[in-house]
């Protein structure tokens, strides 16, 4: 896979061990910058898919306990929260599938 300028920059200096903060200063760009450049060559198998600048691993939601406590917090135990986790969890299979076929558009896509 082929990578622009700019992400190959980013790529030398992580290589070399810096943080994000430094390339954006180096590069004179934001560290927004930086993390979408990242996101972009993680996404693409330049870089690995859990590699983040500092080595803490990706943010994952934990979506099923977000679903719970939101349950939780709204429902009584009856008939309307079997109603409300029935249709949470389409939306969380749904939403799952687009981002499954967002992932396959992007490699068949090119940018």
């Amino acid at each position: 896979m082929e990578i622009t300028a700019s992400q190959q920059a980013i790529k030398d200096r992580l290589d070399q061990g810096k943080q994000a903060r430094e390339i954006a200063n180096e590069l004179g760009i934001t560290r927004n910058a930086v993390y979408q450049q990242i996101q972009r060559m993680r996404r693409n198998g330049v870089l690995d898919a859990d590699y983040t600048p500092t080595g803490v691993p990706v943010r994952e939601i934990n979506r099923q306990g977000a679903l719970e406590q939101l349950l939780a917090a709204h429902g009584d135990g009856g008939e309307l929260d079997a109603g409300a986790r029935a249709l949470a969890l389409e939306l969380a299979r749904v939403r799952d599938e687009l981002d499954a076929i967002s992932r396959r558009i992007t490699l068949i896509v090119p940018r």
